[in-house]
């Protein structure tokens, strides 16, 4: 039998662009975090991305997207609080606290009021400790929790402090349960609801998870991913990123801003310090009066330095 050589042919590939800023994505539904990412990075044929703050596949809402130089200030995105709207059935437990579970241990809700509901949820304002659930990302000697979770295992979990700032009763239709939280970061909100399930004594997992807000971003700034991905495909990557790609210091824009001329711009690149006659605040927007935003100054007792800066 004569055996045919099959000739691999190499597909052209196309040239990375250098883009930078930050795109506020309403993730869909049944998407990874990193396949969101990946996804709209392919398509802008960008060089350099990531996201900020995973979302459970199964959940949708705002995820951001850092490009190029944007990345080196995505931990502010990751610290920063989040707002999400929430739908919980009550009644029943799910073995990843949400629709990708298998469900069991069903219970009576019937006797359950609406003012025992409102105080549940009322329970949990505030700062407390919450124990990390299995299915999640955090890592036991080296593996994530999630993929001991899918082996049957249980590992113990220190309880971590999170931050409830503001919960908010919207509906409730038995056995669904709509509220909004802002929470801090690390804050697991299927937890939330399985704590509260188990608060109320009837059990409950996360039916829909939707981030509404990334502090300082609104609901009404994000694009939808078919949005963005019909305007690249209609008008082009210039006019998608002239129309929805934030700035580059766009994750910094609570901190103030200070600018600077030539010369003492070229000084914090090279190195040195500058004396400020007066005093400032310990962490500052740094713009050059001719070029812009250059970069993160830090600044103690007059004496400013610099903590990040662009390399564009």
């Amino acid at each position: 039998m004569r055996l045919i050589k099959r000739m691999r042919l190499n597909k052209p590939q196309q040239t990375k662009r250098d883009i930078h800023g930050v795109l506020l994505l309403n993730k869909p539904a049944g998407m990874s975090s990193n396949a969101a990412l990946q996804t709209v990075k392919r398509h802008l044929t960008a060089r350099k991305a990531g996201h900020t703050g995973s979302l459970d596949p199964f959940a949708t809402g705002m995820l951001p997207l850092c490009f190029g130089e944007a990345t080196k200030f995505s931990q502010y995105l990751l610290e920063a609080d989040k707002t999400y709207t929430v739908i919980a059935c009550l009644g029943k437990r799910s073995t990843t606290g949400d629709t990708e579970g298998e469900l069991f241990d069903e219970r009576s809700y019937d006797a359950i009021e609406l003012t025992q509901i409102i105080e549940g949820l009322q329970h949990f304002f505030g700062e407390s400790l919450q124990i990390p659930p299995m299915y999640s990302a955090l890592k036991h000697q080296g593996q994530p929790l999630y993929r001991l979770a899918r082996q049957g295992l249980v590992i113990d979990r220190p309880a971590r402090p999170i931050h409830i700032k503001d919960i908010v009763f919207i509906a409730y239709q038995a056995p669904y349960l709509h509220f909004q939280v802002t929470c801090s970061k690390g804050t697991y909100i299927r937890q939330l609801v399985e704590d509260l399930g188990e608060y109320l004594g009837c059990g409950a997992y996360t039916f829909s998870l939707h981030r509404l807000e990334v502090a300082p971003y609104k609901a009404d700034m994000m694009v939808e991913m078919d949005t963005f991905l019909n305007a690249i495909e209609m008008q082009g990557v210039e006019y998608a990123l002239q129309h929805y790609l934030l700035a580059v210091d766009a994750p910094i824009q609570h901190l103030p801003a200070l600018i600077l001329n030539a010369a003492e711009v070229l000084a914090l690149q090279q190195g040195k310090q500058l004396v400020m006659t007066e005093e400032q605040p310990a962490l500052m927007r740094l713009f050059c009066a001719e070029k812009g935003f250059f970069g993160v100054g830090q600044c103690e007792q007059r004496i400013l330095t610099v903590k990040r800066l662009l390399t564009v």
